[in-house]
């Protein structure tokens, strides 16, 4: 029951995310009154596929680069069994501190107006 609700709340959260992504602006008005269109980067953390998906869809949506955050030490079916309140992933989410260190990073960061990052159903826009 608990794991039900879970998924339902973060399901309305990452739907009510994909509305505000999809409903941001993609032009921004110079002084000159020239129309310039924003880069776009949405990153995204998904280690069973659910935020993948939302992170494409909202990829398409606003003509944004897509890049995945992967952990170094990739996950496993166990790691992911959120049934054992002692999986990987359940240690990590009820932990404000424990968090896998990542693969990678994104190059030149700075060149983008508008980050989307989405993890464990959460997709935040940031500009």
């Amino acid at each position: 029951m608990k794991n039900q609700r879970r998924v339902f709340w973060m399901s309305l959260v990452l739907v009510f995310a994909l509305i505000v992504g999809v409903t941001l602006p993609a032009l921004n008005v110079s002084a000159a009154g020239k129309s310039k269109k924003k880069k776009v980067l949405v990153v995204y953390f998904s280690a069973t596929g659910t935020t993948k998906s939302a992170a494409k869809k909202i990829s398409k949506a606003t003509g944004g680069k897509l890049y995945q955050i992967k952990a170094a030490d990739p996950y496993t079916s166990a790691d992911l069994n959120y049934s054992n309140h002692n999986c990987r992933a359940n240690v990590e989410q009820k932990s404000g501190k424990v968090r896998p260190k990542i693969k990678g990073k994104v190059k030149n960061i700075r060149k983008y107006d508008v980050i989307f990052v989405g993890y464990a159903g959460v997709i935040i826009g940031l500009n």
